[in-house]
């Protein structure tokens, strides 16, 4: 990653989550001052951003993909052309497809990062031994089957709570 390179956050779904994305940016980059931290802008706006697994169990018709689209726009008119979304739940086909829409229709440069792929290329290269991979989510990204279709298309056995667990013991 070149220098000229500026990493966006979407924040605000999960707060925290931002935050520790923006940690885990600083404590892996080499740098011995502060010019040579990579650029980090992190919009987080949790109020404007309406709860994903409501809108993947049908609880609510509004998909928070069009405000993570205007957090997009934001990042990308503040010069951020790495972009992360800090949010399982967000990865979610009915969420993420209309984003990668958007950043299509309107041409963005924006390389944005999917969560799922990543998670699937860390376990492929820092543990090559397992098949098994068991996964704890919240219940938008195990209905949605994210994980589940994922890891299974990548080779793995997909193990999660059972669903009397999923749905009652939150």
């Amino acid at each position: 990653m070149s220098k000229s390179n500026t990493i966006g956050i979407v924040g605000g779904l999960g707060p925290y989550a931002s935050m520790d994305t923006a940690e885990k940016v600083f404590l892996n980059t080499i740098a011995n001052k502060d010019q040579d931290h990579l650029p980090l802008i992190m919009i987080s706006r949790p109020c404007d951003i309406p709860d994903r697994s409501s809108y993947l169990l049908g609880k609510t018709k509004v998909n928070p993909a069009y405000e993570i689209i205007e957090i997009i726009k934001e990042l990308e008119n503040a010069g951020a052309n790495i972009i992360g979304i800090p949010c399982n739940t967000a990865h979610a086909l009915p969420i993420m497809s209309v984003i990668s829409n958007d950043l299509r229709e309107r041409k963005s440069k924006v390389v944005l990062i999917n969560m799922v792929d990543e998670v699937i290329k860390f376990i492929t290269n820092y543990y090559p031994e397992v098949k098994r991979v068991g996964v704890l989510s919240s219940l938008g990204t195990y209905i949605s089957g994210l994980y589940r279709e994922s890891l299974t298309e990548a080779g793995y056995d997909a193990v999660f709570p059972s669903e009397y667990d999923q749905y009652h013991k939150i």
